[in-house]
């Protein structure tokens, strides 16, 4: 039976993929880094898509705020809201999180950085950072 079922299910990907070209690998992988992996150090491939998300409390007005990237070797693409989102129990209050999309340029290194602001008060005044290092390369 559960050879049947993964022949069934591999036939219906097989047959979504048919007529659309080949299917390149890193086409498939969504990278999505979150707010885990503050300060890690992060590989993709040129050309490569992919998001930051990081995660709002909605009732006290603070944002994240792209502070710094390097434009040589990341282009923003921009960002989008989601909701909902899991319940973190180190929030209190309504919860969203925002996706910021990036897309690798050339092989090279950039240090991307967010800060956590209420648009009012200003940067200075963040409450909170968010920093990944993003290594380009084939």
């Amino acid at each position: 039976m559960v050879r049947r079922t993964l022949l069934i299910v591999s036939l219906l990907w097989l047959g979504t993929t048919i007529g659309t070209g080949p299917v390149d690998a890193n086409s498939l992988r969504q990278l999505v880094i979150t707010q885990a992996m503050h300060k890690a150090r992060i590989s993709v491939h040129p050309e490569e898509e992919f998001a930051i998300e990081l995660r709002v409390d909605s009732d006290n007005g603070l944002q994240w705020y792209l502070d710094g990237y390097n434009a040589n070797s990341l282009v923003y693409c921009g960002q989008v809201v989601q909701v909902p989102v899991e319940r973190d129990p180190g929030f209190f209050g309504a919860q969203h999180a925002v996706r910021f999309k990036l897309r690798a340029r050339d092989e090279g290194e950039s240090r991307v950085r967010f800060l956590y602001y209420r648009p009012w008060e200003g940067p200075e005044l963040a409450e909170a950072e968010f920093e990944v290092g993003i290594v380009i390369a084939p």
